[in-house]
This record gives C-alpha cells, sequence and structure tokens, in this order.
C-alpha cells in the first residue's frame, strides 16, 4: 500500500512539473510574439499580423495542450471532461459569454479609471480594423483561440492541478489564464478563468468554457465591427446603466445554466483504439502543416493574391 501511495505520488509530482514546463513554453511563445509584433514587426499589414496571431495561438497553447494529453506520462486524453450539455444549458452558456462583455469591460475601465488611464480592454476595443478582416477575426476569436487556450488550462492543467484540491486548481488555472492575457485587464481575465474552470468541473464538459469563451470573443469582435464600442469602453451615465442590467442578465443566465440538469451521455472522443505516441506526432505535424497552409495567403503581396 505504501509502494503503491508513494508510487501515484510521483506520478502526481511528474505530470506537475511537465504542466508547469508546457505553461512556461505556451507563456515564452506568447511574449515572444508580443514583443516582435509590437517592435521588428509592427509594420505588418493587418492580414499578415492575424494570422501569424493564429499561428502563435497554437504554438502556445494548442501544441502544449496536445503534447500534455497525448505525449507526456502516456495517453492522457481520459484527463479531458467531455460530457455533452443539454439545449438549455448550450444556449443559456452561449448568452452568458455575450453578456461577459458587460462585466469584463466594466470592470477594465473601473480599475483603469482609479489608475488613471484608458483600461486595456477598451482600447483594443476602440481599434478599428479593415471590414476585409472581420470574418477571419471572427473565426479566430470565436474557434482558433477558445479551442486552444480551453484545451490547455481547463482540459489539461486543470484536470493535473484537481488532485491537489479543486479550489486550488481552479485559483491557479485562473491566475496562468490571466497572466496570460497580460497587458489586456489582469483581473477581469482572472474572473473569467474562474467562472471558466468552475463551469468545467460543474458541468464535467470542456463545451462549457468553450461556449464562453467563444461567445465572450465574439461579441467583442461584433461590438467592434458594429461601431458599439462607446457604450462599453467609458464610464457615461448610459454605459454604465447598460452593463449593469447586463451584469444582472448575465447572473441570471449563469444560475439557471447552472442549475439545468447535465446530460448524463459523454461525448465520444476516440473509437477505443489508443493512438500511438508516432501517430500523435504526426498528427501534431500535419494539424501544423494545414495551420500554415491556411495563414500562408495572409503572408503574400498583395499583388499575388
Amino acid at each position: 500500500m505504501n509502494g503503491q501511495r508513494k508510487k501515484n505520488g510521483a506520478r502526481r509530482r511528474v505530470k506537475m512539473r511537465s504542466a508547469l514546463l508546457l505553461t512556461l513554453w505556451g507563456a515564452m511563445v506568447t511574449m515572444l510574439w508580443r514583443a516582435l509584433r509590437a517592435s521588428v514587426l509592427a509594420h505588418l499589414p493587418d492580414g499578415a499580423a492575424l494570422a501569424l496571431d493564429a499561428l502563435a495561438t497554437a504554438l502556445a497553447w494548442l501544441l502544449p495542450g496536445a503534447l500534455g494529453l497525448r505525449v507526456i506520462d502516456g495517453d492522457q486524453r481520459r484527463l479531458v471532461p467531455a460530457r455533452a450539455l443539454t439545449g438549455e444549458q448550450t444556449w443559456r452558456l452561449a448568452l452568458a459569454g455575450v453578456l461577459c462583455v458587460a462585466p469584463m469591460t466594466l470592470l477594465g475601465d473601473m480599475l483603469a479609471a482609479f489608475g488613471g488611464a484608458q483600461s486595456a480592454a477598451s482600447a483594443g476595443m476602440a481599434a478599428g480594423r479593415g471590414g476585409a478582416l472581420f470574418i477571419p477575426l471572427l473565426l479566430k476569436s470565436m474557434l482558433l483561440v477558445p479551442l486552444c487556450e480551453e484545451l490547455f488550462f481547463r482540459g489539461y492543467l486543470l484536470q493535473v492541478l484537481a488532485p491537489y484540491g479543486r479550489r486550488a486548481a481552479v485559483l491557479a488555472t485562473a491566475l496562468l489564464f490571466a497572466l496570460s492575457h497580460i497587458g489586456r485587464g489582469t483581473l477581469p481575465f482572472a474572473l473569467l478563468g474562474v467562472l471558466l474552470a468552475a463551469l468545467t468541473l460543474h458541468t464535467g464538459s470542456l463545451l462549457a468554457p468553450l461556449l464562453v469563451h467563444g461567445a465572450y470573443n465574439g461579441a467583442i469582435v461584433l461590438i467592434s465591427f458594429a461601431g458599439l464600442s462607446p457604450l462599453f469602453d467609458r464610464l457615461s451615465l448610459v454605459s454604465c446603466a447598460l452593463r449593469a442590467a447586463m451584469c444582472a442578465g448575465l447572473a441570471r443566465e449563469l444560475s439557471l445554466a447552472w442549475r439545468a440538469r447535465p446530460s448524463g451521455r459523454r461525448v465520444c472522443l476516440r473509437d477505443g483504439r489508443a493512438m500511438s505516441v508516432h501517430e500523435g506526432l504526426l498528427l501534431i505535424l500535419a494539424l501544423l502543416a494545414m495551420l500554415a497552409a491556411a495563414v500562408l495567403p495572409f503572408l503574400l503581396p498583395e499583388a499575388t493574391r
């Protein structure tokens, strides 16, 4: 019994070290890309910048998430919570993600007002973008970014840290999630990370944080392109009243989604045959090759498109 306990403890420590190393990799890739984007690559066309940003996101979080679940310490796909959501949970969580715009921007504006500066979230929302980038940016924000980040933070990292205590796992992943968005409002993203982790543990499904995260990102893009940023980037009476009403709606939708009866059905992630490490690496290389092929047109000169 003591030997088995020591063996399990050693395995947990190995998983913890692996998870921290993969987190460090994601943070380094993110910081390197931001540094290059702000200096050497500052004058890139918007399309090329968007394509490279998508590639950096995949390298930072999709790659380590896949490595953690498929290669490090064997096949760990069973860690991914994959319970199916009910119809009510699905649409309420999607609506909650849209309504999350209110507390995220309001808190960011309030913190910036105390500091005497414009909030990072507001500055990003107010930035103008070409109409040709609407669909690529929407797809990246609603699909690619949530998939990469949720697979790593809630699909892999949260499950690795859960044996050390669910509360500690939620707080740790929320803090790391916020630090990965540093410069865009650390406290709002930390609170969003707590919500996403809590939804994952409560529903037993990675689909829950994916819905909220994707709907939130999509709402930010739609607000920016629709010219509605003034309603969400300043502390005016109308803006505060609108966001207060949205916060009340968010509390209601989250409460109803939380109480909704979860589905007993589980999402099928595999056909029962474990994929070998060699096959997993080939799959990762294929995904990266497909991603590179997808972003390559954005990197070509305008005359060649």
